[in-house]
């Protein structure tokens, strides 16, 4: 980016910038990612580049929401979201629709959060986003299944499964075989909950997933206990 600035390139400097703040953000160094998007945001909008200030503004909305400052996350996913249905940049949409729904969930607005997961379904359907379709299917469940809808939930995830299945997505199966379990389990089922666990965590195992591996082998231990 700097290169870019001495070049007096603005659109190839934003976009680093934007970069940049993606990689701090990936390795936690949350102040300084928040600093390069908010820095990016002002060159997109001085250049008109307002696609990329939406996608800029997803990402400082998910660094704000992680830094604990949920309100103001809140607001600048609002802000993404309006831009990225002006510019037509749909995985944006899609995407801060969903997060703001995460939002409303921490909040405990189950319904709220749910609307905005089925908008987010919708979208997703409409521009064939299939991997966003079925981790949208998976936030509404979560939503379901929040409240008590286990057999609304399981439902969910099972579309869920069957598309991460059809575009052979391994780590979205895997994630879902154990929500799956979980329903079960919560149902009297712990028979068929391992046996979903099992193959998640099988998956889970293969692919390095460690964060995802150690709540699979909590939840067989818990399954244990109720067999």
């Amino acid at each position: 980016w700097r290169i870019a600035r001495e070049a007096q390139d603005s659109a190839v400097e934003s976009d680093s910038l934007g970069n940049l703040a993606i990689c701090s953000l990936n390795e936690g160094r949350l102040a300084e990612a928040e600093r390069q998007f908010e820095e990016a945001i002002a060159i997109h909008r001085e250049i008109g580049a307002r696609s990329s200030e939406s996608t800029a503004s997803y990402y400082l909305a998910r660094c704000l929401v992680t830094r604990g400052r949920l309100a103001e996350g809140m607001e600048r996913y609002g802000e993404a979201l309006e831009l990225a249905r002006a510019t037509g940049t749909h995985q944006v949409e899609v995407a801060a629709q969903d997060s703001l729904g995460d939002c409303h969930m921490t909040l405990g607005n189950i319904e709220l959060a749910k609307s905005l997961y089925n908008q987010s379904l919708d979208t997703a359907r409409r521009v064939g986003a299939r991997p966003m379709e079925a981790s949208t299917m998976c936030s509404i469940a979560s939503a379901d299944f929040a409240v008590g809808r286990i057999g609304e939930a399981l439902e969910q995830y099972d579309r869920a499964l069957a598309i991460y299945e059809e575009i052979g997505e391994t780590g979205g199966k895997a994630a879902v075989l154990g929500s799956i379990g979980d329903c079960e389990l919560t149902t009297g089922k712990p028979a068929s909950a391992m046996r979903r666990y099992d193959e998640a965590l099988d998956a889970a195992v293969h692919m390095g997933q460690r964060t995802l591996e150690a709540n699979l082998r909590n939840s067989i231990g818990n399954a244990h206990v109720t067999l």
